[in-house]
């Protein structure tokens, strides 16, 4: 809309039929977003999977081997999506998607730990305590960890009574 009006400066080209025949050609068969861009120079990756959907195009579904699934159980419940760096050709979103349809569940890393059943258990039995005598209980927890913790009980708490 914006660049009918001319209030921006930059203007997309249309996708010429050559364009579209090399998208034709190459997006199907599984080939590397970046390869393709490559081949269309002009194109963006974000352009280019919009013009395949909208041209009906669609990746081939892609099999995990055993081996990528024995990575994402070794280290994902340690290092979460960054495992991605491990297998190739793997995103961070579709290490995420298959650990969740596996099971696997991200435990936390050094910025991020996952919250156990016993300071669950815990928070539950003292959350009505004034928040520095509860913060005492805690003490590998961060003053934000905490205060999230009990916000998050609270909500569930109280949708869990409206039901």
């Amino acid at each position: 809309m914006a660049g009918k009006i001319g209030c921006c400066s930059q203007t997309v080209s249309l996708w010429t039929e050559a364009e579209k025949d090399i998208l034709r050609a190459t997006y199907e068969t599984g080939i590397d977003t970046k390869l393709i861009c490559a081949m269309l120079p002009d194109r963006a990756p974000q352009s280019v999977t919009v013009m395949a959907r909208n041209m009906g195009l669609s990746r081939p579904e892609s099999i995990w081997r055993q081996d990528e699934i024995d990575v994402l159980n070794t280290y994902y419940p340690a290092e979460g999506k960054k495992i991605a760096a491990r297998l190739p050709g793997r995103g961070p979103e579709a290490v995420k998607l298959k650990a969740n349809e596996l099971g696997i569940k991200f435990q936390g890393d050094d910025l991020y730990r996952v919250w156990s059943e016993e300071e669950w258990t815990l928070l539950a039995q003292n959350h009505l305590l004034p928040f520095a005598r509860l913060r005492e209980l805690f003490p590998q927890r961060s003053r934000a960890s905490v205060s999230m913790a009990r916000r998050r009980f609270r909500r569930n708490m109280y949708a869990s009574h409206r039901k």
